[in-house]
């Protein structure tokens, strides 16, 4: 569980940094708004890459952007299951704003599996036999 107070407006607040190896998925995340007013909330997941010995590239996919009414909160329950491979990032327009958020580790992927057709080519007989 990652917990967060956001006291700046304009700019991305990092709540959760996930590791370069791994894949978060989202458990649960609720926005609490203790500002005077409603606020516009921005939740991203931000990232950077680099393909062999090239400079990394960033980017960013805005997960969901919406108004958090004056003193509630917002169960933002349809991120659940969404993966994050960077930064879990806040902006908003309102402050003090704080963000709860619960994330597991993605299962790796088994990427080989012996045997393969091509190992069954080849006779598994004993050379006795």
């Amino acid at each position: 569980m990652a917990f967060k107070e956001i006291t700046t407006t304009g700019t991305d607040v990092t709540v959760l940094e996930v590791p370069f190896d791994k894949i978060y998925k989202i458990k649960g995340i609720y926005v609490y708004n203790a500002a005077g007013s409603n606020a516009t909330v921005e939740i991203k997941d931000k990232y950077t890459y680099s393909l062999g010995s090239s400079s990394g590239s960033s980017g960013s996919r805005t997960l969901i952007k919406t108004v958090v009414g004056t003193g509630t909160k917002e169960d933002l329950t349809k991120l659940i299951g969404e993966e994050i491979i960077g930064t879990l990032a806040v902006n908003t327009d309102q402050q003090p704003i704080y963000v709860y958020v619960g994330v597991e580790e993605k299962g790796g992927c088994l990427l080989y599996t012996s045997p393969s057709p091509r190992d069954l080519s080849t006779s598994r007989m004993p050379s006795s036999a």
